[in-house]
C-alpha cells in the first residue's frame, strides 16, 4: 500500500450529499499498478463539509488516514466504528494482526452514502470473493463488506505469520547440538545420588532379592538350618527396609526396600540444564526434567523430558521456547510460546552440567564467570538468571575476585543489592563504587554490609575532597570494621557532612561506654551500637528537614543522643500539632464562636466534678491526645462540634479543672458516648448516674437520689 499516493490522490467530491452528520463516498481508483478501494467520510459543517478521514483497501491490505490527528500517527491499521459518544464515525487505533474487527453498532444511521459507492464496494469485494452472498446490500449494510475484507485480511496475515513462526521454530529445532552421551549417567549422581535399591520378600529363611541396577534377581538365606549341609551354606543378614546391602551380580551399593510395600513402578523427578554451544557464538540453555524410574521386575531407568529452549544472545530479545502437550490434538510438541494463565510454566532450580565447560565460549558464557561460580557454589542455580545479570552488571569480575556471596546475592535479585552499578566497567573498583585499594578487604569479607561501608567511604573521600565533607575520607580498617558493625550504608552520607568518620564513632561509643565490636573480625554486628547510630542519623535529618541550627556543637554532638532524639521528636510533633490547629482553626471557626452559647446551655458543677463544651481546637486535640482516645483522630468529631450535630464536652474534677478526666458527646440533652483514658470508662457506675443528674439538670426535671461521688471527684 503506497500511503504518500494515498495521501496525495485528490478528495473524492461527494456525489449527492445528504442531511445527515456525515457522508461517505467511494470510488477505485489505480495506484502504482494496483487497485485501492479509497472510502472518503466527510463532516458536515454548517452549509459546506469537511474532511475527516479516508480508508484505503486492496486485496491484501488497508489502512485509514485521519489526516486531522493530534494525538497519534495519522496511519493506522484498525476498524472503522461508530463512537457511540460523538455519533461519528472513527477509527480504532489498535494496531494488531488480529484486530477487533468492525462492531455491529448504530448500524452507521448517522453516516449518509449514495448507491453508487455501495455498488463499487461490493464490487471490490466479491473480485476477492465472487460467491459471496453479499449481492444485495442496502444503505445500512455496507460497512459490512469492509468488515468481511478485513476479517480476511487479518487471517491470512496470522496465518501467514503463524506459518513463519512455525518455520523459524523448525529450523531452530534443527540446529539443536546432540545430548552429551555422559548426560544421563550424571544426572543419575548428581540429582539422584546414584541411588538403587534391593527390593525383598521373605520366605521363611529364604529372602527372595532383586538389584533394581542391573534387574539380577537372586535368593540369600537368613538363618542356618540343622545338620552338616547347614555349616557350609552362606548366611546374610535379615533383610530390613532401609539398611544398606551390595548387590552380589553387579556390587552396586543398594538399600533393601520390601517389594510389598512398593508400587510396580516408582519415580522421582529434579530438574537440570544443559549449556551448549548454539549457531556459532551462540547459546542455547536446555532446561530438562530428569526423572528416575525403579520397577519390581526390571532395571532402573533415567528418562529426559526437555521442557524450555532458552536463546539468550541468538536473537534481538530472549527467545524461549517450549515443549508443550495439546490436549486438543493429544500431542506433545515444541512451540515458540508459553502457556497462558495459571496453566504458565515457569523455569525451576536445577543443577547444571559442566561436562562441556571447555565449550563455553560463546559470547553469554565466555566473559560471564558462570563456570568459576558453579565451582564455588555449585551446580544447583537457574542459569538464565545468572545469564541476564550477567549481561548487566561486571558479574564476571565480581566472581573471578572471590566475591561469590555477592554474585549470589546479585543473581538472586535481593533488595539491598541495588548499591551495584550497572553496566560493564573496565574496572571493578568502578563496578562495585569502591576504593581500589579496598578489593582486597571486600574480595576477604564477600558480605554486602562491608560492600555497603566501602562505597559509604569512597563517596565521602569524593565529598572530603571537593569540601562537602568533614575529614580527609580515608579510613582506617578499624573504622571501617567498626562501620560495619554500625550497619552504616550510603543514608548515613548527610551526617558525614558534619563530622569525621572518626567523630562519628567516638561519639558512639562514648554514649555506649564501651568499644563497638570489630565487624570482620567477630563476624558479628553490633546490635546496641546499630540502633544508637539509627538515632542519631535520624536526629541530624530532622533537624536539616525542619531547617533548625546545626552550627553550633551542641547541636551537632548532643550529651545524650537518646534523649536529644527524643526531645527533637516531640519538637516534630508539636509543631505538626500547631500546624494542624492552624488549619483546623481556619476550617472551623465555629468552634469558637459557639462557645459561650454551648457553655451557657450544658455548663454544670456538681458533687466535686464539674462539666463544660470544648473551647478551642486545641483542647480537643490536647483531650485526645492525653486520653489517648479518637475524639482528635480525623476531623470527625471537629465537623460534628463545628456544625451543631453534636457536641464535645469535657467532664472534669473540680480539684484539677484543667486536666482531662471524661469525655463526652452529647446531642439534644441525649449522651451518645463518653470514655476515659484509652477508650476505658472509670468509675462506670459513679459516673452514669451523675450523668443521669446532669441530664435531668438540663431538662429540668428533679433529680435522682443523691449519689455519693467523692471516689469520682477525689
Amino acid at each position: 500500500m503506497k500511503k504518500k499516493k494515498i495521501e496525495a490522490f485528490p478528495l473524492i467530491e461527494l456525489r449527492k450529499p445528504k442531511r445527515k452528520p456525515y457522508m461517505a463516498v467511494a470510488d477505485v481508483v489505480n495506484l502504482a499498478g494496483e487497485d485501492h478501494l479509497l472510502i472518503d467520510i466527510y463532516e458536515k459543517d454548517g452549509k459546506s463539509q469537511r474532511h475527516v478521514m479516508r480508508a484505503a483497501y486492496t486485496e491484501h491490505d488497508w489502512g485509514l488516514w485521519e489526516p486531522q490527528n493530534d494525538y497519534s500517527s495519522a496511519w493506522s491499521r484498525g476498524s472503522i466504528e461508530v463512537d457511540l459518544y460523538r455519533n461519528a464515525p472513527r477509527y480504532d487505533t489498535s494496531d494488531m494482526i488480529s484486530g477487533p474487527g468492525i462492531p455491529a453498532k448504530a448500524g452507521w444511521n448517522n453516516t449518509a452514502i449514495d448507491q453508487q459507492s455501495i455498488e463499487i464496494i461490493r464490487d471490490f469485494y466479491m473480485r476477492r470473493y465472487p460467491r459471496s452472498h453479499w449481492q444485495y446490500m442496502t444503505e445500512k449494510d455496507w460497512y459490512r463488506n469492509l468488515t468481511g475484507l478485513e476479517g480476511e485480511i487479518k487471517a491470512e496475515r496470522e496465518s501467514k505469520a503463524w506459518k513463519n513462526r512455525k518455520e523459524q521454530l523448525e529450523e531452530r529445532n534443527r540446529d539443536v547440538p546432540a545430548i552429551p552421551k555422559d548426560f544421563k549417567e550424571w544426572a543419575d549422581k548428581e540429582l539422584f545420588g546414584r541411588k538403587e535399591f534391593m527390593f525383598y520378600k521373605r520366605h521363611g529363611r529364604f529372602a527372595d532379592c532383586q538389584c533394581s541396577k542391573c534387574g539380577a534377581t537372586y535368593r540369600i538365606i537368613t538363618s542356618r538350618r540343622d545338620g552338616i549341609d547347614g555349616m557350609i551354606e552362606r548366611i546374610d543378614p535379615v533383610p530390613e527396609n532401609g539398611n544398606k546391602t551390595e548387590c552380589r551380580k553387579c556390587g552396586a551399593s543398594v538399600r533393601y526396600r520390601p517389594r510389598g510395600r512398593m508400587k510396580p513402578s516408582y519415580g522421582e523427578t529434579e530438574s537440570a540444564y544443559l549449556l551448549q554451544p548454539y549457531r556459532g557464538s551462540g547459546t542455547i540453555i536446555r532446561w530438562f526434567e530428569v526423572r528416575k524410574m525403579w520397577f519390581l521386575d526390571a532395571k532402573s531407568e533415567i528418562r529426559l523430558c526437555e521442557n524450555a529452549r532458552i536463546y539468550p544472545d541468538v536473537f534481538r530479545n530472549k527467545k524461549t521456547d517450549w515443549h508443550l502437550y495439546d490436549r486438543f490434538s493429544t500431542k506433545e510438541d515444541w512451540y515458540d510460546h508459553n502457556v497462558g494463565g495459571y496453566g504458565n510454566i515457569k523455569l525451576k532450580a536445577g543443577a547444571v552440567y559442566t561436562g562441556n565447560a571447555g565449550e563455553w565460549n560463546t559470547r553469554s558464557l565466555q566473559y560471564s564467570g558462570l563456570k568459576e561460580f558453579i565451582e564455588a557454589k555449585g551446580c544447583f542455580m537457574k542459569p538464565t538468571f545468572y545469564i541476564q545479570t550477567a549481561q548487566q552488571y561486571a558479574l564476571e569480575k565480581i566472581v573471578k575476585a572471590g566475591m561469590v556471596d555477592l554474585a549470589e546475592k546479585l543473581v538472586a535479585g535481593e533488595p539491598n543489592t541495588q548499591s551495584f552499578m550497572k553496566g560493564r566497567y573496565r574496572k571493578l573498583e568502578d563496578a562495585l563504587n569502591i576504593r581500589r585499594c579496598r578489593i582486597k578487604l571486600l574480595s576477604e569479607a564477600d558480605d554486602m554490609d562491608v560492600l555497603h561501608v566501602l562505597q559509604l567511604e569512597r563517596e565521602n573521600a569524593e565529598a572530603a575532597l571537593s569540601g562537602k565533607a568533614k575529614g580527609k575520607g580515608e579510613w582506617t580498617v578499624e573504622q571501617i570494621s567498626k562501620a560495619c558493625s554500625l550497619k552504616l550504608t550510603k543514608e548515613f552520607e548527610t551526617i558525614l557532612q558534619y563530622m569525621s568518620i572518626t567523630q562519628f564513632i567516638n561519639r558512639i561509643e562514648k554514649q555506649l561506654g564501651r568499644q563497638i565490636y570489630r565487624f570482620i573480625d567477630l563476624s558479628t554486628c553490633d546490635k546496641e551500637g546499630t540502633e544508637l547510630a539509627i538515632l542519631y542519623k535520624d536526629y541530624i535529618d530532622m533537624r536539616l528537614k525542619h531547617g533548625w541550627d546545626l552550627t553550633r556543637s551542641t547541636s551537632i554532638f548532643p550529651k545524650d543522643i537518646r534523649a536529644a532524639h527524643r526531645e527533637i521528636v516531640r519538637m516534630v510533633t508539636m509543631k505538626a500539632e500547631e500546624k494542624r490547629i492552624d488549619e483546623l482553626s481556619e476550617k472551623y471557626p465555629q468552634i469558637k464562636r459557639r462557645y459561650r452559647k454551648l457553655k451557657a446551655r450544658y455548663g454544670y458543677k456538681e458533687d466535686g466534678l464539674m462539666i463544660r463544651p470544648a473551647k478551642t481546637i486545641m483542647e480537643i486535640m490536647e483531650e485526645g491526645r492525653t486520653l489517648h482516645h479518637c475524639v482528635a483522630r480525623g476531623n470527625t468529631y471537629f465537623e460534628k462540634h463545628a456544625s451543631g450535630v453534636s457536641s464535645i464536652l469535657l467532664l472534669r474534677r473540680a480539684t484539677a479543672p484543667n486536666t482531662p478526666y471524661i469525655t463526652i458527646e452529647i446531642k439534644d440533652n441525649n449522651i451518645l458516648q463518653w470514655f476515659g483514658r484509652n477508650d476505658s470508662k472509670p468509675d462506670r457506675e459513679l459516673i452514669d448516674k451523675w450523668l443521669a443528674g446532669y441530664i435531668a439538670h438540663l431538662e429540668g426535671k428533679e433529680k435522682p437520689q443523691a449519689v455519693e461521688l467523692q471516689a469520682a471527684a477525689g
